[in-house]
């Protein structure tokens, strides 16, 4: 049996009749659609263009008859409309997309939706409702307390503004169509209008879904059949039911639901049943079993073969099983239900004791039941209040019905559970809806939490913190979504639980929650009623309470900045750390680079005379070779001093030439420039350079811009030759500063400049 709803079909009443043109034409109007380019939608809508062209001429180019026309042959299915697309509401606005008008197409949409086409047309009735169901419609937001009294000077009767306002509603937010539904199928309301519910629920096709036609469902019954003698003894099951009648008033002594399963109800989620999406994850609400050995399993690492011989009698240990995945899940509780489907079918055989059970065990159901008619349409039902990780309603058939068959499937499954929710943190279910109903704030359980560590939380934690506020009635409970709130600093927790129950929840919760307040609790609300909040009532308290938040949150964002300037001055250290070193590197090459010009040059001629000199000796040692050969030694002995001479007379003669010439080579030059105008040998440019790297009070703005810059350590080089090349004045400057410093024998000496 396939478990995920399919899309909602288009079903007869979506379909839109040529009756209902004006009400076409009209929401086009209010959605300020322009008549200019009824074309264009009749060629999207499956018009052809002949079809198009005759419109224009007969109605000589008006844009508003033409725009009628179209919308007639539309509504008529001429030409290629029935192959482009049904005439619906929903094809209507997707012609819109096409010839780029999104907004006429969501405004279109969201006055001619079907939910709001049912709606009308089921509300013309003049619907009844009683004084329990009017307070329910006011505390969901669907009416205001202005509408309570217009309601009640009608006898009851929601007509009128009271309508009109709730049609408004619904509009804007259609999932309030079904809360709306769902308040009068819980309340107590008429008959007629529980009927109008039901249809409503039907025709919107959030109700129970068509079956599916299943070739292998027989097949899958065969092997059962054997067992389904069994099912005489449903006379005797019957003396078991008034048990069950008492199940909503003796919740609060579920602890032992172990020694009577049948009357442990499904899943406890809300009476709403929209369409079904892929099953998402949902924590169980089943009991939670001992973490230890589960947890272990997964978390020993494989053993390790060693050279001792295991006893025959013992098995290697197997390698740990991998992390369970949500989409695993999904996967386990489709074969899970697949193979249920068919024991429960032949083990209970008769459909009327199936439904008796669930009307009578599982309260929460009850307005649902009338209209089923299989087994596959209830089990729906309970498919609906199941997820990945809550089997409670299944678990609770096997064990009333004694499912031998379906007992070790459901073990197993459960199981599962508790690796998967041992296994998975917070962090990684954020903002999933585990169960997309329509819930009716009457029906939720909000818990805020003061956990900012909640990557390390998983959701056994979460279970157990429902156990422990709820008690035995942790299991009618179920979680919808898990969500991060920035505004409160808190990790939210909703859940659901019957309508039934309300009175149970808020005097198990009052009695509990002293338990739960040490360990983060910030708020706690069971439907509209406050058990615990962090936030004071008093109005003095409430308001120190927000300064101090806001003093919280300003502290908080001082943190961030003070770590972000901590990691920028981390980053300018290591900078200058690799300047250093560069510098050390360089430090022989900076040395050489200090000897000044001329005494560089004497060294040189120095060197090449010793070399002529020995160049004459080398000569003279040959022609004595010659005459004694005995002076062999000395004659090679003294060609590798020459050699060596040579060698570094090349490495002088090399660093002469790629060091700029200064002003006292100049033979030309009659007087000595100015020192302060000279330009900057390599030397003296590695040491301003770490001069102003080094030195933070120097005042020269040139020198300040650099400084202050966010480049790196070799473009602020870049940029620092640049500019003295460009301002020899920075430069003099800068040159003033250093010698002022080295005089004085301070840490930093600043000097004027440009």
């Amino acid at each position: 049996m396939a478990l995920v709803f399919r899309e909602r079909k288009i079903r007869k009443m979506d379909l839109l009749e040529m009756n209902e043109l004006l009400e076409v034409i009209d929401g086009l109007q209010r959605s300020n659609f322009p008549p200019k380019k009824w074309f264009d939608l009749g060629l999207t809508v499956g018009l052809l263009l002949q079809t198009l062209e005759t419109i224009e001429s007969d109605n000589r180019g008006n844009p508003h008859l033409c725009l009628r026309a179209c919308l007639s042959k539309w509504l008529a299915r001429v030409d290629n409309v029935s192959r482009v697309g049904q005439p619906t509401f929903e094809a209507l606005g997707e012609a819109l997309c096409r010839i780029g008008l999104e907004d006429v197409s969501e405004k279109v949409l969201k006055i001619l939706d079907p939910g709001m086409h049912y709606f009308q047309k089921y509300v013309e009735s003049q619907l009844q409702i009683s004084e329990d169901t009017l307070y329910m419609l006011y505390t969901e937001g669907l009416i205001t307390k202005k509408e309570i009294a217009q309601v009640e000077k009608k006898g009851f009767h929601l007509i009128d503004e009271p309508l009109k306002a709730l049609s408004d509603k619904i509009a804007d937010d259609k999932e309030k169509l079904i809360a709306f539904a769902n308040i009068l199928l819980i309340s107590k309301t008429p008959r007629e209008s529980q009927d109008f519910a039901l249809e409503l629920l039907r025709d919107y096709g959030y109700f129970i879904p068509e079956p599916e036609p299943e070739a292998e469902t027989e097949t899958d019954i065969s092997p059962e059949t054997d067992t389904r003698p069994e099912t005489d003894t449903a006379p005797d099951t019957d003396t078991t039911r008034p048990e069950t009648d008492t199940a909503p008033e003796t919740d609060t002594t579920r602890p032992e639901t172990d020694t009577a399963p049948e009357t442990e109800p499904v899943p406890d989620e809300a009476a709403a049943i929209p369409p079904q999406p892929p099953l998402p994850i949902s924590p169980s609400s089943s009991p939670p079993r001992p973490l230890s050995s589960s947890s272990s399993t997964h978390n020993t690492p494989p053993t390790t073969p060693t050279e001792e011989t295991p006893p025959a009698n013992e098995q290697p240990l197997e390698p740990a099983p991998p992390p369970l995945t949500y989409e695993d899940m999904k996967t386990k509780l489709s074969t899970l239900l697949d193979k249920l489907f068919p024991i429960i079918v032949n083990k209970i055989g008769n459909f009327a004791d199936f439904r008796h059970y669930l009307d009578r065990g599982l309260p929460e159901l009850r307005p649902h039941l009338p209209p089923t008619q299989t087994f596959e349409e209830a089990t729906k039902l309970v498919n609906l209040r199941t997820t990945v990780i809550h089997v409670e309603g299944y678990r609770s058939l096997v064990d009333r019905f004694e499912m031998e068959n379906g007992k070790p499937l459901v073990d197993e499954y459960e199981t599962e559970i508790d690796r998967f929710c041992s296994q998975t943190t917070l962090d990684l279910v954020l903002g999933i809806k585990f169960l997309p109903l329509v819930v009716l704030k009457c029906e939720t359980i909000k818990i805020a939490m003061e956990w900012e560590n909640y990557h390390e939380k998983t959701l056994d934690h979460v279970r157990e913190l429902k156990k422990t506020i709820f008690g035995s009635l942790y299991t009618r409970i179920t979680i919808r979504q898990i969500y991060w709130d920035e505004e409160e600093e808190t990790i939210v927790i909703l859940l659901q639980f019957p309508r039934y129950l309300t009175d149970s929840m808020l005097v198990t919760s009052q009695r509990n929650v002293d338990d739960v307040k040490d360990l983060g609790l910030a708020q706690l609300l069971v439907g509209h009623y406050p058990i615990f909040d962090r936030v004071p009532d008093d109005k003095e308290l409430r308001e120190l309470y927000e300064r101090k938040r806001t003093v919280q949150k300003e502290v908080k964002k001082l943190k961030v900045a003070i770590k972000e300037k901590d990691e920028l001055i981390k980053k300018q250290e290591e900078e200058m750390e690799e300047l250093k070193k560069s510098i050390e590197e360089n430090e022989e090459y900076i040395e050489l680079m200090s000897v000044p010009d001329d005494e560089l040059q004497e060294r040189i001629d120095n060197k090449e005379k010793m070399i002529k000199a020995m160049d004459h000796e080398i000569e003279d040692l040959k022609k004595q070779l010659q005459e004694n050969p005995g002076v062999e030694e000395e004659l090679e002995k003294a060609e590798k001093e020459v050699e060596v001479l040579r060698t570094k007379l090349a490495e002088l003669e090399t660093q002469m030439q790629e060091k700029p010439p200064s002003a006292s080579l100049k033979k030309d030059q009659e007087t000595q420039s100015d020192p302060d105008k000279e330009q900057m040998t390599m030397l003296e440019s590695l040491q301003l350079f770490r001069f102003m790297m080094t030195e933070q009070r120097i005042d020269i703005p040139a020198i300040k811009r650099i400084q202050t810059d966010s480049s790196s350590s070799n473009e602020k080089a870049a940029m620092f030759l640049k500019t003295v090349e460009e301002n020899p004045d920075v430069l003099a400057a800068l040159r003033k500063a250093k010698k002022d410093l080295d005089k004085s024998g301070s840490s930093g000496g600043g000097a004027a400049g440009p």
